[in-house]
């Protein structure tokens, strides 16, 4: 499979850095995925026989820091997509969201309905804000050990971020990763990580990140999405603290979607359960629903 990567300019001046691998298949719309830094060195079996492009949202991995906030926001990121659908020259894709970028992705189509194929969307971002968020806060801050959240502490007092930034971006992600995921042991076999400059301040990042959904206020995004007429596959682990009922609310209000529900999986099932997660992917990405 042959690979290239560069960087796409925005409409307001950043850059967005992306990475794209070209299979075998002729005339099959490309597959993106947002969040090429965490999700992109362990997906090599997504769609081995279709281009697949990965991408960084701006303020995320390689792609251009936000050094002001008025650069940041969802509709920022929806423009930023269809930049980069237009200078890679793509007449229509399939979308894989997982989290925010899941919401990112239905927005995405939501806007340009005739550019999109299919969606795949990974422990989605709700299309609501209550009782959502809060309840993702409370499930987050519950799976969160202390203990953890200790060994953070003392590597700040000694001075790790300050000495070592890489080594604590680490850190401060390690401990996301740990309370998304049921299985400890499964974040043995990830290979991707977050912690590239120009962004690795975790702390701005996780900050952007937390700041990004509060922009957004109290959405409902419910009411908009009864016509988005496009086939949309639904995952959610039993074990993901990003609520349930939030995807279920997707699948409710989307009229073509099915849904998904695997038991003992976390927010990260590419790592949790590679099989699974991608002999349903691909068989979804080409054109069909798994059962």
């Amino acid at each position: 499979m042959e690979s290239s990567s560069g960087t796409i300019a925005t409409n307001d001046g950043l850059e967005l850095y992306y990475e794209r691998r070209s299979g075998a298949a002729d005339g099959a719309p490309t597959v993106v995925v947002p969040s090429a830094s965490w999700v992109a060195r362990d997906m090599d079996a997504l769609t081995p026989e279709r281009d697949v492009v990965f991408y960084d949202i701006r303020g995320r991995g390689r792609s251009s820091a936000i050094l002001d906030e008025a650069h940041l926001g969802l509709q920022h990121d929806v423009d930023d997509l269809e930049v980069l659908r237009t200078a890679l020259e793509l007449e229509r894709m399939a979308l894989l969201g997982w989290s925010y970028h899941g919401a990112l992705a239905a927005r995405y189509a939501l806007a340009h309905p005739e550019r999109v194929e299919r969606l795949l969307l990974v422990g989605p971002t709700a299309p609501a804000e209550a009782p959502y968020w809060m309840d993702f806060l409370e499930r987050f801050g519950r799976r969160c050990k202390i203990e953890w959240l200790r060994e953070l502490e003392a590597l700040r007092k000694a001075g790790t971020k300050e000495r070592d930034p890489l080594a604590w971006c680490r850190a401060v992600h390690r401990v996301f990763f740990l309370s998304y995921v049921a299985d400890e042991s499964s974040l043995e076999r990830m290979q991707s990580c977050p912690c590239v400059e120009p962004n690795v301040d975790a702390d701005r990042v996780n900050d952007q990140g937390r700041r990004l959904l509060e922009k957004l206020g109290d959405y409902d995004w419910r009411d908009e999405f009864g016509a988005l007429d496009i086939p949309t596959l639904l995952v959610h682990g039993t074990e993901d603290p990003v609520a349930l009922s939030g995807t279920e609310e997707w699948n409710r209000i989307l009229p073509d979607s099915r849904l998904i529900v695997w038991e003992g999986v976390g927010h990260m099932p590419w790592i949790e359960d590679p099989r699974l997660f991608f002999s349903t992917s691909n068989r979804f990405l080409g054109g069909e629903w798994p059962s």
